[in-house]
């Protein structure tokens, strides 16, 4: 059944929550970039929620509401650069503005696209804050190849396969999502 996986790990993760068990770091691996990044902003926006129900973000809240507006509150993004790859730089501002987050019973969100293009001073970077994460911090890297990452990263984070194929009724779920949060925006 397409979108199964998809909808199994969010489950996977909302579970976690609710049991106080979530990691501070996940790969997600296998699917495409704009999948991998739906998946997180659809875990994002169900963590930061301040009313779920059943299991579902609210849609009304203040997080619900900016996650419509694609400004998901204390997460950070780092991206590839023009030349393709992540600087130390950007890790570096990441991880700050990670620590600058004032409202701490949110949790603060760091997501890394095609974190198999860091280079090796980002890389070690990112280690101490894989290490030592700030309190109520989840980092998500995403990688299509996991091999092509460094083996002590994937060492200190959790993996979460989200198959290519698997994310065509999951972009549909969110997209049907978006609306409706739209909907009760508006």
């Amino acid at each position: 059944m397409k979108g199964k996986r998809y909808i199994q790990q969010l489950s996977f993760l909302r579970t976690a929550h609710a049991h106080g068990r979530l990691h501070h770091a996940y790969i997600l691996h296998g699917a495409t970039r704009d999948a991998m990044r739906d998946f997180v902003y659809e875990f994002a926006a169900y963590l930061q929620c301040q009313e779920k129900k059943d299991d579902i973000a609210c849609g009304a809240c203040f997080a619900c509401r900016s996650f419509v507006l694609n400004k998901i509150p204390f997460m950070a993004h780092v991206v590839t650069d023009k030349e393709g790859t992540i600087k130390i730089d950007a890790i570096r501002e990441a991880k700050h503005s990670l620590i600058l987050s004032c409202d701490p019973s949110v949790y603060k969100l760091l997501m890394i696209i095609n974190a198999d293009l860091m280079t090796d001073e980002a890389r070690e970077v990112l280690l101490k804050t894989l290490e030592e994460p700030p309190q109520r911090t989840i980092i998500f890297l995403t990688a299509e190849v996991r091999s092509l990452m460094s083996q002590t990263v994937i060492s200190r984070c959790q993996s979460i396969y989200v198959s290519a194929s698997d994310t065509i009724l999951s972009s549909d779920i969110l997209d049907t999502r978006v609306r409706e949060l739209t909907t009760l925006v508006s």
